[in-house]
């Protein structure tokens, strides 16, 4: 797998190398890299035809003063498998400084857009959402100006942040576990005989409680944890001190954070949507008699919340409906790789803020 060259000893050459260049004078030689190793590619997947000749001969006329013939010969010495491995991390490397060196051009673009935005008669005013959320997107993203990025970042960041699959075992477990820990005991008939002990009401009541919430935090750090913990340790971890927007999937984050920050929130984000969806689940079981009809009624809150997360558009008057609801906090991800306002009586209120009070409240 191509992403298993990332720390190797060439991946941390480069990186030495390229730390001690300018920015633009990095990429201009990464450039000439990549050049050289999309021969290389074309040569290893191709051998020598036509095509391979074309593109040695537009080396030679592009960089007149690289010995490219001598290179080919150390470069046909190394194993094939280092060949491969070479080839990708020359490409990757390169990608990730351009894209460090465009950062600044996107924080130029957001405020540049709410500049022009404010000049249309349809904004001008300022007093609608549209023309509030403009200005106010344009003020976050002007506290991250000066914000320095880094190439050293693992691909684990992204893989083991992508969790649909442990999401989706919770949705079944979470209800699972509210049922073992609410409304068995009743459904067997046995509330009255645990009722009837000396310490069957409320006491019993605050120890099914904190049962629950120790088991869903135990769930959620098992589940989630696991999964981050083995493939950092697969991919290794990178540098967790750079900022997060280093890593491109997270270029629109609005939050100043490392790395390592983002996955402490990550997982406590997590933690947070098991207990706003444990709650709700806890309450149906609570109050349902059957298991059979506490499980339509979840189902019925899943697909409706489901439903207008993933369908609302983020700028409709109803944009609460779509970031308030334990969907919008599960996905922990998205808080990182977007910024959103909640359109409350044309007033644009943080997302975070508003799903924080959301969890609070619940």
């Amino acid at each position: 797998m191509a992403a298993s060259a990332y720390g190797s000893a060439l991946w941390e050459e480069l990186l030495e190398k390229t730390s001690r260049l300018e920015g633009e004078e990095a990429v201009s030689w990464l450039e000439q890299e990549q050049a050289w190793r999309s021969y290389l590619w074309a040569r290893l997947n191709y051998g020598e035809n036509s095509l391979t000749e074309t593109l040695f001969k537009e080396l030679g006329q592009r960089y007149p003063e690289a010995d490219w013939e001598a290179r080919l010969k150390d470069w046909e010495a190394e194993p094939e498998e280092e060949q491969r491995d070479s080839l990708w991390v020359y490409a990757e490397l390169a990608l990730r400084y351009r894209y460090m060196l465009s950062y600044p051009a996107f924080l130029r673009t957001v405020e540049e857009q709410a500049e022009d935005m404010r000049q249309i008669g349809l904004f001008s005013r300022g007093d609608g959402f549209s023309g509030k959320n403009i200005l106010r997107t344009a003020r976050v993203y002007k506290r991250l100006e000066g914000l320095e990025l880094a190439a050293d970042y693992s691909p684990g960041v992204e893989m083991g942040t992508d969790v649909l699959l442990a999401d989706g075992f919770l949705l079944v477990l979470v209800p699972a576990l509210s049922w073992l820990i609410w409304a068995r005991e009743r459904e067997q008939g046995l509330y009255l005989l645990l009722q009837s002990t000396g310490r069957g009401k409320g006491e019993l009541a605050w120890a099914k409680l904190w049962a629950y919430v120790c088991s869903m935090a135990v769930l959620g750090t098992a589940m989630y944890g696991s999964q981050l913990f083995l493939v950092l340790l697969r991919y290794g971890a990178g540098s967790l001190e750079i900022p997060l927007q280093s890593v491109p999937l997270f270029r629109n984050c609005p939050f100043p954070v490392s790395v390592g920050e983002y996955l402490i929130l990550f997982m406590g984000i997590k933690i947070l949507g098991m207990f706003l969806y444990g709650g709700m689940s806890m309450a149906v079981m609570a109050l349902q008699r059957r298991l059979g009809l506490s499980v339509v009624v979840i189902l019925a809150v899943l697909a409706g919340e489901s439903s207008v997360y993933l369908w609302m558009d983020a700028m409709s008057p109803w944009n609460p409906l779509k970031f308030l609801n334990f969907f919008a906090v599960l996905d922990a991800r998205a808080w990182f790789t977007a910024y959103h306002n909640i359109n409350l009586f044309s007033c644009p209120v943080s997302v975070t803020a508003g799903t924080l009070l959301l969890c609070a409240g619940g």
